[in-house]
């Protein structure tokens, strides 16, 4: 989908289903505005306002510990799974002090980070019960 038909297609998403609308795209875009319950409609106008169009507002990095609503159980933090991965490793201090995004890893990023010791020797005990 073209990036300029997205509040298109997600007003058109909203008007027959204003939850849907709101978990897949409007609490993202409302957190990148700083600002809290608009629908697209309002969105585009708000962004426009600021000089932006929603490709502008949607290019914003996400930031860690954002919330979202939704259905519960799933309300909280919104991790897909490199970036939960990332998330994971900042938590654990595997960055130090970088001021790192894990919502900006992609599935990429994590499986090129070069973070693990490659001439880890396993104890004998593990290399005899490894099936593999």
């Amino acid at each position: 989908l073209a990036a300029h038909l997205v509040p298109i297609a997600f007003g058109m998403v909203q008007s027959v289903n204003y939850q849907t609308a709101d978990i897949m795209m409007n609490q993202a875009l409302n957190h990148r505005l700083n600002v809290t319950g608009m629908g697209m409609s309002d969105i585009t106008a708000t962004a426009a306002e600021r000089g932006m169009s929603v490709s502008d507002v949607m290019a914003e990095i996400e930031q860690d510990g954002w919330i979202y609503h939704g259905d519960k159980p799933r309300d909280g933090k919104s991790y897909v799974c490199s970036c939960y991965v990332a998330a994971f490793y900042k938590v654990a201090g595997l960055f130090g002090d970088l001021n790192v995004q894990a919502t900006e890893f992609s599935p990429k990023d994590i499986c090129q980070i070069d973070v693990f010791n490659k001439t880890y020797e396993r104890p004998e005990a593990c290399a005899k019960a490894d099936p593999g």
